[in-house]
């Protein structure tokens, strides 16, 4: 069973498409400073880009390389770049630092940091990321949040499973800063 979770950049300077944040990622990415993007940090010696990414035992990780970078390119790796073990801390470093960019999981965006639009091919129009561009595949940087159990569920499992599914447990959903598996119409409160 699944339901759409995403992965995000989100950074504090101004955004660019998909095919320049694999630029910027990728160890054979040519873009390491803000200014390819005529961009000037206040007070940046280099104007240098501050990459910010989760361990690559994260699922965020694995995600955001497979849908930017593919499956043979690698992540950049320098001196401005760091690798920390949740997307709260992600969003701590690139709230503090103007010259970063980094990618968290959509249930912890923060007022402290802009959202990066992207767009399925270089040139097309961006995309907001919000859970109903999400929702209706036209934000690219997603994947399904999957369940698991030990067997077929039965007993609490199985009804919690099944709540999940049901209309209230995907109104419940957003609440918790993840996409529903399906539209469903949610009382307002």
């Amino acid at each position: 069973m699944s339901w759409p979770f995403w992965s995000i950049p989100a950074i504090r300077s101004p955004g660019s498409p998909q095919a320049a944040l694999a630029e910027v990622y990728d160890s054979r990415g040519t873009i390491d400073d803000w200014g390819k993007f005529g961009v000037r940090v206040p007070n940046s010696p280099g104007n240098r880009i501050h990459l910010t990414g989760r361990q690559v035992t994260s699922g965020t990780h694995d995600d955001f390389q497979e849908v930017v970078l593919g499956e043979r390119r690698d992540f950049k790796h320098n001196m401005e770049s760091r690798d920390v073990s949740n997307s709260g801390e992600v969003v701590d470093l690139i709230a503090g630092n103007p010259c970063a960019i980094g990618y968290i999981g959509m249930a912890f965006e923060s007022p402290s940091v802009k959202r990066l639009k992207n767009s399925w091919e270089s040139g097309t129009e961006l995309v907001e990321p919000t859970i109903e561009n999400v929702m209706n595949r036209r934000y690219p940087i997603s994947r399904p949040l999957l369940m698991y159990s030990n067997g077929m569920p039965q007993g609490e499992v199985k009804r919690y499973l099944a709540w999940i599914l049901s209309d209230a447990g995907q109104c419940r959903v957003p609440k918790s800063g993840f996409a529903r598996a399906r539209p469903v119409t949610c009382p307002e409160k």
